[in-house]
């Protein structure tokens, strides 16, 4: 659940073929745009600001993922949201069983502490809502 109040605007970035998180959004009254590297590459949109930016199973699939979070912090108004959902590294799982590592499409993996360590380094405020969900937001 976005933690903005309307009318707010947002963009999914990596959405695929077709997410249907930006529909959702949509039909609660939210403007969002999508951005997708390969399936949507409408770079006019990396020139615009936003109240929110959703990345849902994305990050795990970042060659450049400190690049590529930068450029979607930077995209994000004073007083705005990073919404980063994937599954976090446990450690008490061996990483070669686990089922998330074994997908070849897979290049990066995180973990709560990463989440922390990145909200340091960006000076965001962090929650950690759930067992796979990070909201960056940015201070005002």
């Amino acid at each position: 659940m976005l933690h903005h109040k309307l009318p707010a605007s947002g963009m999914d970035f990596g959405s695929g073929t077709g997410s249907p998180l930006p529909m959702m959004l949509q039909s609660q009254g939210f403007n969002v745009k999508v951005f997708d590297p390969l399936f949507s590459p409408d770079h006019k949109l990396l020139h615009k600001k936003y109240d929110f930016i959703t990345c849902t199973e994305v990050v795990e699939h970042m060659r450049t993922p400190g690049q590529d979070i930068l450029t979607m912090w930077n995209l994000i108004k004073l007083g705005g949201s990073l919404y980063i959902k994937t599954q976090f590294r446990l450690p008490e799982y061996d990483f070669g069983q686990w089922a998330y590592m074994r997908d070849l499409t897979h290049v990066c993996f995180y973990s709560k502490k990463t989440m922390y360590w990145l909200a340091t380094f960006l000076s965001a405020n962090l929650l950690l809502p759930g067992s796979n969900i990070t909201i960056l937001s940015k201070k005002k």
